[in-house]
């Protein structure tokens, strides 16, 4: 998870190296990096300490899409490079990605800290659910630009 200082607000992040975040730019907000926390490990919003299971790291850069349009959110990426290395154990564990791309119907799995509902409560604990891949995302929504962003959800 992404903690911005300052807001009250966090986002997601996928570790995909020792040294690397990726999340969405829009979350982050900022060029100080330094005002970036990022957590790994720990399911749960409200935890504070150290555990066995839960690392904390402050962002020393970050890189943002050259391309990214905040009005659209179209590009809507960015690379966080840690302080301090994560250390991999049994919490801790880059993404597993998959071998291609899904086809239209293959069940995926999503997970957040969302709420169910437009404008409804965060919750304190990661969530997952289940979903379809939609072959053509412009069948659900009017019109959509899918060669710079994606879309999921349930």
């Amino acid at each position: 998870m992404i903690i911005y200082e300052g807001y009250n607000s966090f986002c997601g992040g996928t570790l995909i190296h020792k040294d690397y975040v990726l999340t969405a730019t829009h979350c982050i907000d900022t060029n100080n990096a330094s005002v970036i926390t990022l957590i790994a490990g720990s399911h749960n919003v409200s935890a504070t300490s150290e555990t066995v299971s839960r690392q904390q790291r402050t962002a020393q850069a970050i890189d943002v899409h050259p391309q990214y349009d905040p009005t659209a959110y179209t590009n809507d990426i960015a690379l966080l490079c840690v302080s301090i290395s994560f250390i991999f154990n049994t919490y801790v564990q880059p993404a597993c990605l998959p071998g291609g791309e899904p086809k239209p119907d293959d069940q995926v799995i999503i997970t957040g800290w969302s709420s169910q509902y437009i404008s409804g409560p965060i919750r304190s604990t990661l969530k997952q659910a289940y979903t379809k891949v939609v072959g053509e995302c412009d069948q659900w929504w009017q019109p959509l630009d899918n060669s710079k962003q994606i879309y999921v959800a349930d």
